[in-house]
């Protein structure tokens, strides 16, 4: 099962980024499944997936922190349930990426799971107005 990681900051199209990734696994006959993360109490983005792809939503908290745990877990429940080619994590928009990638690789997950990519989305036309990037990016 080959594992996506996508990132990025809240607005800046990581959804949308998904759901063309799921097409494209799709149109290459593979099986996908979600993992969604939401900071809140409520899935705000699940709704814009297609209902016949195999999802899990870890709401109420960060998967890069107190919720990293809980990465691992679903992962294997979601190959349990539902056999996918590929599964892609859309992480919340605070998470960090490396934190979730370290969730992936644990040695209950690398028998059967291989992380294929980290893909951070960046909304170009905000970026570009920037003047500068906050300190800590």
């Amino acid at each position: 099962m080959d594992i996506v990681i996508i990132s990025g900051f809240l607005g800046g199209g990581k959804t949308t980024t998904l759901n063309h990734f799921i097409e494209s696994a799709r149109s290459q006959n593979q099986t996908p499944a979600v993992i969604m993360n939401e900071f809140g109490t409520q899935s705000v983005d699940s709704h814009l997936i297609d209902n016949s792809i195999g999802l899990r939503e870890i709401i109420n908290g960060c998967i890069c922190c107190e919720m990293k745990s809980n990465v691992t877990e679903q992962l294997h429940d979601i190959y349990i349930d539902y056999q996918p080619d590929i599964v892609f994590i859309e992480c919340s928009g605070i998470a960090h990426p490396l934190e979730v990638l370290d969730a992936c690789l644990t040695p209950v997950l690398t028998p059967f799971s291989n992380v294929v990519s980290l893909t951070s989305v960046i909304d170009v036309q905000l970026y570009s107005k920037l003047p500068q990037l906050p300190e800590d990016i």
